[in-house]
């Protein structure tokens, strides 16, 4: 079930909260509709996702997206030990990172009341994430950016059984990213949820 969390501009409080009641910097919400837009996107294409991740640079005409499980405990080693965290933008999840350098990871939903949720996945459960291709060139130069198990079902019949396991290879025209980044639902997402990765400090 999920439990509502209290989002406030820097993330250092947890309840409920209303979607339109929050203050973020202008920068930080642009960078938040660019990628809630591709979060979006994945839903209208029925390819749904937990987590996106890209870079605030991605310019190009048509941006690649890579469609892939993972493991919970599996997606946050891999990325605990590179800055994707503090340099990539993220849609769908809100990572905390504690002194002593753990990473929870919280998926976001909608609650009642026009409220945000969060739901904290265990270890071993399998959340789906999107990330452009220039994440992989980045920060996963040997293209080692998976979960060795989920890797080993592709073409399975497991995955014929689940083919929200199957991993797959997307494309975004970027105009049209830039077309739903000016909608209502993404702009108070975009505001509400303003920090989508936080270190916290002693």
């Amino acid at each position: 079930m999920f439990k509502k969390i209290l989002l406030i501009t820097y993330l250092l409080g947890w309840n409920a909260y209303p979607l339109s009641s929050l203050a973020c910097p202008e920068k930080q919400i642009t960078k938040n509709t660019f990628v809630d837009s591709i979060y979006q996107s994945f839903n209208e294409a029925k390819e749904k996702v937990d987590i996106v991740f890209a870079l605030d640079a991605e310019r190009s005409e048509n941006i690649y997206f890579f469609k892939r499980s993972f493991r919970t405990k599996t997606l946050i080693q891999k990325i605990k030990n590179n800055n994707l965290l503090s340099l990539s933008v993220i849609s769908g999840g809100v990572f905390m990172e504690d002194t002593l350098g753990k990473i929870n990871l919280h998926l976001i939903g909608s609650g009642e009341n026009d409220t945000i949720a969060s739901f904290s996945p265990s270890p071993n459960q399998i959340i789906t994430i999107g990330f452009s291709e220039k994440i992989t060139k980045s920060f996963f130069p040997k293209g080692d950016f998976f979960d060795p198990i989920i890797n080993n079902l592709q073409n399975s019949k497991v995955v014929e059984k689940f083919p929200q396991l199957q991993e797959k290879k997307m494309m975004f025209n970027r105009l049209d990213l830039e077309e739903k980044m000016t909608t209502e639902v993404i702009k108070k997402s975009a505001e509400a949820i303003c920090l989508r990765y936080h270190e916290v400090q002693e």
